[in-house]
């Protein structure tokens, strides 16, 4: 039985707090829990906490009832499905976030002689919905982060590629300047070979040495085609950059 100086304590607490006995019994119910459960003292008392709320975890609400009777110290509800103890549905729902009140529950001893206990309901509907949207905020710049930085990579791999392409273009104009010249050297070497070997004696040693000339530009262009080949290889250096 609870005092009448006690109800009138625990009826001014702005927080919710009914007494149960061992076996779950309602023994009160304070003005807090009425307003917002439509259910008075006199309607729940010497009832089942589990009748009137067949949603609530037993097998957790009995485990931290005997822990709290036995330790004589408070516990706490808490379940992984849902944040409160009470579906209390929300009266005035400025949002979509929650439908029930969000509630931080303690058990605490109250006549531990009498094995009665005091479940306190803090409703925390605010802080849960203010905490869900900062999530929401932080997982939406998080992902406005993420695109921005793709972004960035992007526009940083088109500047790199137009670069690439402008050291080409430059790259095509040396390997064709590189590449003019012997190839004229060639052909006025190979048109003087074919004079010599017109002539009624023809001068080996002449004609020898301007074929020698003539592999000479070949083996210069053969190296200028590798060092083209191997100009995007970092880790090769070419004549080709040398150049550049």
């Amino acid at each position: 039985m609870i005092l009448d100086h006690s109800k009138i304590i625990l009826d001014e607490l702005d927080c919710g707090i009914f007494i149960l006995d061992d076996s779950l019994t309602i023994l009160f119910w304070n003005k807090w829990l009425s307003n917002r459960t439509k259910m008075t003292n006199e309607a729940v008392c010497n009832k089942n906490i589990l009748v009137l709320y067949p949603n609530i975890n037993d097998k957790i609400l009995k485990r931290n009832v005997l822990t709290t009777l036995t330790l004589n110290t408070s516990t706490f509800y808490q379940t992984p499905q849902n944040n409160y103890l009470l579906d209390i549905p929300l009266e005035h729902i400025t949002s979509k976030i929650f439908s029930h009140m969000q509630q931080k529950v303690t058990i605490a001893p109250y006549d531990t002689k009498k094995k009665h206990i005091a479940v306190y309901i803090y409703d925390i509907t605010t802080i849960c919905e203010a905490n869900y949207k900062l999530k929401r905020l932080n997982k939406e710049l998080e992902e406005r982060v993420e695109y921005e930085i793709d972004k960035s990579l992007k526009k940083d791999l088109l500047i790199q590629s137009q670069h690439k392409q402008a050291a080409m273009g430059n790259l095509i104009s040396v390997i064709a300047h590189q590449l003019k010249q012997p190839l004229d050297s060639m052909g006025l070497t190979a048109q003087n070979v074919n004079r010599l070997l017109k002539e009624d004696i023809p001068n080996k040693t002449t004609i020898i040495n301007k074929v020698d000339k003539i592999i000479d530009n070949i083996h210069f262009m053969s190296s200028t085609i590798d060092d083209f080949k191997d100009f995007f290889n970092p880790h090769k250096k070419t004549g080709i950059r040398k150049t550049l």
